[in-house]
């Protein structure tokens, strides 16, 4: 589907936690308890290999328990902290275009599709590792640490800068948000 044609999702992954549901399996893999829960959680698929983090809210120890046998938990207090945060769930397809856009690049400098994909794979994983290994660091720190003077990360992150890369992406998180609370 072309990116101009994107209408609201018939179907949310927001899931309304306000019926019984079956809790994840306990130590026997056949025994499956029922509980109550009220709120709202948002799992996202990569739940499934226990990656990842679902947010809740309002907290619940129940629904913590549900989910934390899963992935990470981030407990949210009103739905106004709930839907910015679930604006973060608009940048995966963006961020696969990013590496996408790497890739191609790599292929038509030569490298094969097989080599190019896992160097990139390799490379963002242990990015990604960066904030947990650097927890008092915020993202703009990281990305000067990241960032040598003079270097090509510098310029990278400059040119992409002068073009209003971060500037139109920041516009595009406000539109989802507006959508995503319903202005």
């Amino acid at each position: 589907m072309p990116l101009t044609s994107w209408s609201k999702p018939k179907v949310s992954r927001r899931l309304p936690v306000t019926e019984s549901m079956p809790t994840a399996p306990s130590a026997k893999p056949s025994i499956i308890e029922t509980m109550v829960l009220n709120g709202e959680a948002l799992p996202m698929p990569m739940i499934a290999h226990r990656l990842g983090a679902t947010i809740i809210c309002p907290p619940d120890a129940a629904t913590s328990a549900l989910f934390a046998s899963m992935g990470k938990v981030i407990e949210v207090e009103n739905s106004a902290e709930f839907n910015a945060l679930s604006v973060v769930t608009a940048t995966y397809a963006s961020y696969f275009k990013y590496l996408d856009t790497i890739n191609n690049w790599l292929k038509k400098n030569g490298v094969e599709e097989g080599k190019g994909r896992d160097y990139i794979a390799s490379l963002f994983k242990a990015l990604g590792s960066a904030p947990e290994m650097s927890p008092g660091a915020d993202f703009m720190h990281l990305a000067q640490d990241y960032a040598t003077r003079g270097g090509i990360n510098e310029q990278v992150l400059r040119e992409l800068t002068e073009r209003g890369m971060f500037d139109a992406f920041a516009e595009s998180l406000g539109r989802v948000h507006r959508r995503i609370a319903g202005e």
